[in-house]
C-alpha cells in the first residue's frame, strides 16, 4: 500500500469529460441542470475524478473504474438542490428532488465487469405566477409551471486488458419528458380561465466511451465522452378549447 505522502503527491491530468456537440431536449426551452455523473466526493474534487481509480462505487465520473470491483456492488446517489430562478421582474425560488440514480455492477471475471441501472441526465423545475395587463380587461393572472426530466438506462462493459489500462464501452437508453403548464385567470368572473398543458416525450438511442490509463504510479490520465442522440418525440397540446388540440411527431437531435 502506497503510504499517505505518496499519495498526496499524486499528480492528476484530466481531460474533463463532455458531452457531443449536439443540444439536449432542455435546448429547446432553456429550463434545465445536468447532472454529474459521480458522488458527492466526486464533486469536491471538482470532477477532476476522471482521472482517478475509484474501485469502491459503481457511479463514477469515468466508468472506465469499475473494472477494478471485485465483488457486485449497488450504488444509490440522490441528488437534492435549492436555487432561485428570474423570470422579468418575478422570482421563484426552487426545491429540486431527482429521482434517484440506481446502478448495480457486477463483476464476471477478474478485470471484467458489467453495469447497468438508471440515473438521472438532466432536469428542471419552474413555477411561477404574475399579473398580466390587458387593455379594455379586467386584471389577470398567470401562471406557468415546467417539469421536466431526462433519464438514461446504461449498460456499461468495463474491462482492463492490463494492469495499468481501462477501457468501458456504454450502450444508453435515454427517455424523459418536458411538460409545460400554463393557466390564466381573471378577477371578473364573466371571463373564462384558461388552461393550456404541452408535453413533449423522448425517447433515444445513445453510446458512451471512457478511458482510464496508469502512465505512472503518480500519473493518471483519464477521458470519458457521451455520443449525441437521435431523440423520437411525441408532442400533445391540450387545451381548453379542445378544438385547439394537436399531437404529433418529429426527431431532434
Amino acid at each position: 500500500m502506497r503510504n499517505p505522502a505518496a499519495v498526496a503527491a499524486v499528480i492528476l491530468i484530466v481531460l474533463r469529460p463532455c458531452g457531443a456537440k449536439a443540444q439536449t431536449i432542455y435546448g429547446m426551452n432553456y429550463i434545465g441542470e445536468a447532472v454529474h455523473m459521480g458522488s458527492a466526493r466526486h464533486e469536491a474534487l471538482g470532477f477532476s475524478t476522471v482521472a482517478v481509480q475509484d474501485s469502491v462505487n459503481s457511479v463514477t465520473s469515468n466508468p472506465a473504474s469499475t473494472a477494478d470491483l471485485r465483488m457486485m456492488t449497488l450504488t444509490i446517489q440522490q441528488v437534492i438542490s435549492g436555487s432561485r430562478v428570474y423570470f422579468l421582474d418575478y422570482e421563484s425560488k426552487q426545491t429540486r428532488y431527482t429521482v434517484p440514480t440506481f446502478t448495480a455492477s457486477f463483476p464476471l471475471r477478474s478485470g471484467l465487469v458489467l453495469t447497468s441501472g438508471f440515473r438521472t441526465r438532466y432536469y428542471g423545475r419552474a413555477d411561477f405566477a404574475y399579473r398580466i395587463d390587458i387593455e379594455s380587461a379586467p386584471t389577470g393572472y398567470q401562471n406557468y409551471k415546467l417539469d421536466s426530466n431526462l433519464y438514461t438506462i446504461p449498460v456499461i462493459a468495463a474491462w482492463r486488458p492490463i494492469s495499468s489500462l481501462r477501457v468501458a464501452a456504454e450502450a444508453q437508453f435515454n427517455l424523459g419528458s418536458i411538460i409545460d403548464k400554463t393557466n390564466v385567470w381573471f378577477d371578473d368572473l364573466d371571463y373564462q380561465n384558461v388552461d393550456s398543458q404541452r408535453r413533449r416525450s423522448y425517447t433515444g438511442l445513445s453510446w458512451g466511451a471512457a478511458v482510464l490509463w496508469e502512465v505512472h504510479p503518480r500519473i493518471w490520465l483519464g477521458a470519458s465522452v457521451d455520443g449525441p442522440v437521435n431523440y423520437s418525440v411525441e408532442e400533445e397540446i391540450d387545451n381548453t378549447a379542445s378544438a385547439l388540440d394537436t399531437t404529433f411527431s418529429y426527431d431532434y437531435t
